[in-house]
């Protein structure tokens, strides 16, 4: 998912609401699985500029990192 425009202060924001909406999901269909969420995010810095496969890169990266984490507890 890419947020176009979305302040760096708005990352928590946006993380909450994929998670509730995923709940919301899972408790509508009566699935015999559950899902899991793993977010990457990045900023992109005007000042600092890197091409966009960069910053796919890095969310990438944070996104395992998460997974991994998630997977530890």
């Amino acid at each position: 998912m890419l947020a176009l425009e979305a302040k760096h202060e708005s990352m928590d924001i946006i993380r909450k609401r994929l998670a509730e909406n995923l709940r919301a999901a899972e408790c509508n269909q009566q699935a015999k699985c559950t899902t899991s969420l793993s977010i990457g995010m990045v900023h992109y810095n005007p000042e600092k500029p890197c091409p966009i496969e960069e910053l796919l890169h890095r969310a990438d990266m944070l996104m395992y990192q998460e997974k991994k984490f998630i997977q530890g507890k």
